[in-house]
């Protein structure tokens, strides 16, 4: 979808004075210190418990911040792991870790003792199925409880992702809904889960592919994803977009998307950061920060925090499909997948006909 839609700039005003006028009862906050140079990537807070994911090493901190627990997640041939997913499972009591060292592999580790490692995948064993993030660290990662026993994972294509190569073009798994013991879902006769971007090329091309996911969430009936990508193949510029799911489409084709941005002062900023869901003046808001330049790799100092009411974005978001369903037939500057002529238009039509046919929208 080709439109762009600008979410609001929030007033930063208020929250200086909130930070002036309470100097005189503020406290120092309690500090604890990691292993010297460890970036820290990763937070989840449970049950009174801080996990933290670091460089290298997991930690776990008591409510005080004491520290608990620091396991090494560099061994063997290791040079350096640097964590993109922590995903807690309550229904496990376990924690899924993923990394970049160790071959980009997941495991999946005891709440009680991080060091307890449940599960890893065989790298014996290892097919373009194997759950695992990019070796470089630059490529994010991203992972969501969907229910007690799924989760849906995300994956920016890099170093170390293996493709399928038993098909006339290659292709790997960039999202995906997975069971506790990393294997796909099975919905119907889909032969498993390869959901939204299952990326069918040749290699020489995956370049043009590459998706920076940079968050998750979920609000009512929907899953949304916030990315980095290219505006369509082949063009230079990068831009933000905003990806609806439909949760109540068993094989999760059902979705549309929209650009993203955050104009302040006249200045845009294209590429989103990280966002939180938060409720302001009693209505649910995307809270996302920005910042800009033309590689997601390589952003330009500054920033802006943007927000906008999730209820409109869906509005826009519909629109955007209900535009599509008028005029299925899309040019290159509209579409980001590379779709063939033979059957861009019964796939997508396909999509957004089970997006209106649904009685949950």
């Amino acid at each position: 979808m080709a439109a762009v839609w600008q979410l609001v700039v929030l007033a930063v005003v208020w929250c200086v004075g909130l930070v002036l006028s309470s100097k005189d009862t503020a406290t120092e906050l309690k500090r604890f210190t990691p292993k010297e140079n460890t970036e820290l990537s990763n937070l989840v807070y449970y049950n009174g418990i801080l996990y933290v994911g670091g460089r290298d090493f997991l930690y776990s901190f008591d409510e005080e911040l004491k520290k608990k627990q620091t396991v090494d997640t560099c061994t063997k041939s290791c040079k350096s792991n640097y964590n993109q997913v922590l995903l807690l499972n309550k229904t496990t009591q376990e924690m899924i870790v993923c990394g970049t060292g160790n071959d980009g592999f997941c495991d999946r580790r005891s709440l009680m003792d991080l060091s307890n490692v449940t599960y890893t995948p065989s790298k014996e064993n290892r097919d373009w199925n194997t759950m695992v993030v990019s070796t470089d660290v630059e490529r994010p990662a991203l992972a969501m409880m969907w229910d007690d026993n799924l989760f849906l994972m995300a994956v920016t294509y890099g170093a170390n992702i293996l493709h399928n190569i038993n098909t006339d073009k290659h292709e790997y798994n960039a999202l995906t809904l997975r069971h506790n013991s990393f294997v796909f879902n099975d919905v119907g006769n889909t032969g498993g889960s390869k959901l939204l971007i299952k990326i069918k090329t040749t290699v020489s091309s995956l370049s043009n592919y590459v998706v920076y996911y940079k968050d998750v969430f979920r609000d009512d009936i929907y899953t949304y994803l916030l990315t980095n990508q290219k505006k369509y193949v082949g063009n230079d510029t990068y831009v933000s977009k905003i990806v609806q799911l439909c949760n109540y489409d068993p094989t999760f084709k059902t979705y549309v998307d929209m650009e993203l941005t955050c104009v302040k002062d006249g200045v845009t900023y294209n590429l989103v950061q990280d966002s939180t869901v938060g409720k302001i003046n009693g209505e649910d808001h995307l809270i996302a920060s920005f910042a800009k330049g033309n590689e997601p790799e390589n952003v330009n100092g500054g920033g802006v925090v943007c927000s906008e009411k999730i209820s409109e974005l869906n509005r826009q978001l519909t629109n955007e499909a209900f535009k599509f369903l008028k005029s299925p037939f899309l040019t290159d500057s509209e579409q980001y997948l590379s779709l063939t002529s033979s059957y861009a238009f019964p796939v997508s039509y396909y999509i957004i006909e089970q997006f209106f046919s649904s009685p949950e929208h």
